[in-house]
């Protein structure tokens, strides 16, 4: 997601990190109690199951995808609103 407050967040986290897809954030969701388990285990910040997480799927210039992991569902936002930022690396 180019021109936002969330991809700058996830480029400052350093090489590697990335802003997740839509899809890969309703892996997490579906898979929420192994991915909890993991970040518990490992000493991360655990998911919250209350908050809209930005996705790097762009619908345009100034609206994205989110994910929200109360109820599961995507959603459009405008890319100025402040949600959740959950960067990502892959292993």
């Amino acid at each position: 997601m180019t021109g936002s407050p969330a991809a700058t967040y996830v480029t400052g986290l350093g090489a590697g990190w990335y802003l997740p897809s839509i899809d890969e954030l309703g892996l997490l969701y579906y898979n929420r109690y192994s991915v909890q388990k993991a970040l518990r285990a490992g000493g991360s910040t655990l998911l919250s199951n209350t908050a809209y997480y930005w996705s790097s799927t762009e619908y345009s210039a100034s609206i994205a995808y989110t994910f929200d992991f109360f109820n599961g569902y995507a959603n459009l936002n405008g890319k100025t609103n402040p949600y959740t930022v959950r960067g990502v690396r892959a292993f």
